[in-house]
């Protein structure tokens, strides 16, 4: 049975709301190697640093889609998540997204293959949803 778009936001809007924002997903991911993330950032002004279910959906939605052309599903973030929140799924969403929009993508298999977020073509589609 397929949710309704009102029952999702929900449902992701719940699980925004437990998350403490430990930052625990981001120091396990082999994935995220940035050297400097910019949720430490004193610049931010797009997201507040404090808890809360807006800033917490926005920084669960930016690391998805930040590791989203190297996330090789391990399966580590969800593991180490304190407040045992769907991490992969929302991982996988974005995957499915990413690949519905660009091309089918498979992170780690064909080292040689540029990630689909990792490149622009003029030819993209600029629209959401």
């Amino acid at each position: 049975m397929t949710q309704s778009a009102a029952d999702r936001a929900t449902f992701w809007r719940d699980h925004a709301e437990r998350c403490l924002r430990c930052y625990a997903c981001r120091a396990v991911c082999p994935a995220c190697s940035c050297r400097e993330c910019v949720f430490d950032s004193d610049k931010m002004e797009w997201t507040g640093k404090f808890a809360s279910p807006d800033n917490n959906a926005i920084y669960l939605i930016t690391r998805c889609m930040h590791v989203a052309g190297r996330c090789s599903e391990c399966g580590e973030c969800e593991r180490i998540c304190p407040a045992g929140l769907p991490l992969m799924l929302l991982n996988r969403l974005v995957v499915k997204e990413i690949s519905e929009r660009f091309g089918a993508y498979d992170a780690g298999v064909d080292l040689e293959a540029p990630p689909p977020l990792g490149q622009f073509k003029i030819e993209d589609r600029e629209q959401s949803g």
